[in-house]
């Protein structure tokens, strides 16, 4: 039996890059997912589990297979487990998290995608899709404080920030090439950019404050959006009187493998009959 979701929908699980799903796959999975030729298939993070140990790879195997059976009726899906990227002597390099459900229909597929969250258990875990090349979230600030009367000085400080001279000039050029802008003037399509900007502040429980931000991206192309979005990350985000925004290297969250908070403030074991 898997959770039904909340009236508001379930949290959204956000990566640090659009093609966060496969960081540390071996080269040789990565471009057969890029290239997107294994036919039907689904993405999947276990909640509250990285690189599978030995221990507990055949458990995960049988019961994410077994879930998948449940809630898609597919008759024999392949699961397959991360694939690190080995040494030459044999060491494992990397510690990647992401699982790959194969050997099912597209219904299937589409019904695990769009279900996104399946909560149960004797497994939770996160389904998605072939990744996009951009993305709204960015990055997030840390060095900012207060207790209360935050918000507003936070978020004038990061669309201050997006409004410098460089960062103008190097979104706009981004919105001229990109055909998806081409009905509006530069003056329009700046405005949309700008007017999209989020920013979501997380107490941390001791007077720090973290700050995640989210904008709409001026291209379709995943090494522009990195390069503008790289670009971002370092203007100064200095407020008169909660501090000055730097960016955030933290782990990503141990449960639902997301970048823009740490695991203890994680919202999903927040919800009821997890």
């Amino acid at each position: 039996v898997f959770m039904p979701a909340p009236e508001e929908g379930f949290p959204i699980v956000n990566f640090s890059h659009p093609f966060a799903l496969y960081d540390g796959q071996t080269r040789a999975r990565t471009a057969a997912l890029e290239a997107d030729t294994l036919g039907p298939n689904a993405l999947i993070q276990i909640a509250g589990e990285g690189y599978p140990q030995l221990h507990r790879l055949n458990y995960l195997m049988e019961t994410l297979g077994s879930a998948v059976q449940a809630i898609a009726y597919a008759p024999s899906p392949l699961v397959s487990s991360p694939a690190a990227e080995l040494s030459p002597a044999g060491a494992r390099r990397t510690s990647p998290s992401t699982w790959v459900i194969l050997n099912i229909s597209q219904d299937v597929a589409d019904r695990l995608i769009s279900g996104r969250v399946w909560i149960s258990p004797a497994i939770s875990f996160f389904a998605y899709g072939r990744p996009s090349q951009t993305q709204r979230y960015l990055f997030t600030l840390t060095g900012f404080r207060g207790a209360r009367d935050y918000q507003a000085p936070i978020e004038e400080a990061v669309r201050r920030a997006f409004r410098t001279p460089a960062f103008v000039q190097s979104t706009t050029q981004l919105l001229r090439a990109n055909p998806d802008f081409q009905d509006v003037t530069i003056v329009v399509a700046l405005h949309r950019i700008l007017t999209s900007i989020a920013v979501r502040i997380t107490p941390l429980g001791n007077g720090n404050l973290i700050a995640s931000v989210d904008c709409d991206s001026p291209t379709n192309s995943y090494e522009e959006w990195r390069h503008w979005r790289e670009m971002a990350v370092t203007l100064g985000y200095e407020t008169l009187w909660h501090g000055q925004g730097t960016p955030w290297r933290n782990p990503p969250c141990a449960v639902c493998h997301g970048a823009d908070h740490p695991t203890h403030l994680c919202p999903f074991p927040r919800l009821p009959g997890w």
